[in-house]
């Protein structure tokens, strides 16, 4: 048990008095390398959208907790499978949290293939748009080709970078693939490549489903999704929701808006999920806007306004005629004729 005391000055919120024994529980840690399940005081607490899977029903037989709570930003799965959950508590959807200044606004842009070519391409063309990076395919062969390609165009790629993005440090390289599986040793130097990539010393992180849930990265400025169903786009489009140090903090207009790309052929545009400030697709070799300009609504209502003010007179004719046809309100049709008394 421990006592803990409130403290109202200062950041410090409260601090420990006593520390006492009450006894022991056991406690088991189920979950893959910093990925973690726990099971304390009968209660199983896990990533819930892989409940069904058959090691999660396993383990649900073997520690029959009293209680399981679940906790995901994608409390679904896209095979349809039941989850084990009497009750799913959903406070609000991404789009809502991206309208309440939660996570980070975005702009979307369309591509027509998704291979390693195709997207070495868009980034190799405007690497200081796209800035720190996250690239998503299918096959590791794919990433690896993706990594080829920019590697072999690394002096002109960080050449550029150096002049328009200086806060990209780039101290260890331009471009890293991420892979799964492993030793210890592997996932200590994931680690550590992962913390490069924060610091700035490495520009992209090219994976195969590695990154997709457990990655956080505020300085992640663009996803580029690979063609995939609603639950795996989430996730990987979710990366780069985390707000921008740069934005939450010092309010640079520079990374207000995060990036997703996507190509035209995915069975889920992240659109259908939550709406972008900016949409763009590739077209005739450049990026053309999808999104209507934002003055254009002023201007209309700025219209409408003015042509309400405007006092129009009626042409002689057509009042004439209105006149005319009005009949009198007070005594009724002068052609009537009242009944004989």
């Amino acid at each position: 048990m421990v006592q803990v005391q409130s403290i109202p000055t200062g950041t410090v919120k409260a601090r420990i008095v006593s520390i006492e024994p009450i006894g022991t529980t056991v406690t088991y840690d189920i979950g893959v390398y910093k990925n973690h399940n726990f099971v304390a005081n009968d209660v199983l607490v896990h990533n819930c959208q892989h409940d069904a899977a058959a090691s999660m029903a396993h383990l649900h037989n073997v520690l029959e907790p009293d209680f399981i709570l679940g906790l995901s930003a994608t409390p679904f799965r896209t095979d349809r499978v039941k989850l084990c959950f009497d009750k799913v508590v959903k406070d609000a959807g991404i789009h809502q949290l991206v309208q309440d200044g939660y996570l980070s606004r975005f702009e979307h842009f369309n591509v027509d293939n998704w291979n390693p070519e195709t997207v070495a391409e868009r980034y190799c063309a405007e690497p200081e748009r796209w800035g720190s990076s996250v690239v998503f395919f299918h096959a590791w062969d794919d990433c690896l080709k993706f990594k080829d390609i920019l590697r072999s165009r690394e002096d002109e790629i960080v050449a550029r970078l150096r002049e328009f993005r200086p806060d990209l440090a780039l101290r260890r390289s331009l471009v890293e693939s991420v892979r799964g599986g492993g030793t210890k040793s592997d996932y200590d130097d994931r680690d550590e490549l992962l913390a490069d990539f924060r610091a700035g010393d490495v520009a992209v992180l090219v994976n195969c489903m590695v990154l997709t849930e457990g990655f956080d990265a505020p300085n992640l400025e663009t996803a580029f999704v690979r063609d995939s169903m609603k639950g795996p786009t989430m996730q990987m489009a979710g990366r780069a929701f985390r707000m921008h140090p740069k934005w939450k903090n010092e309010k640079d207009e520079a990374f207000k808006f995060k990036k997703v790309v996507q190509s035209g052929h995915t069975k889920w545009p992240i659109l259908k999920t939550v709406m972008a400030d900016r949409q763009y697709t590739w077209q005739d070799d450049q990026w053309r806007s999808l999104t209507l300009n934002p003055h254009i609504e002023s201007i209309n209502k700025a219209a409408r306004i003015a042509i309400s003010m405007v006092n129009v007179d009626l042409p002689k004719w057509m009042t004439d005629r209105t006149k005319k046809s009005q009949p009198n309100r007070r005594f009724g049709n002068r052609n009537s004729t009242s009944p004989a008394n």
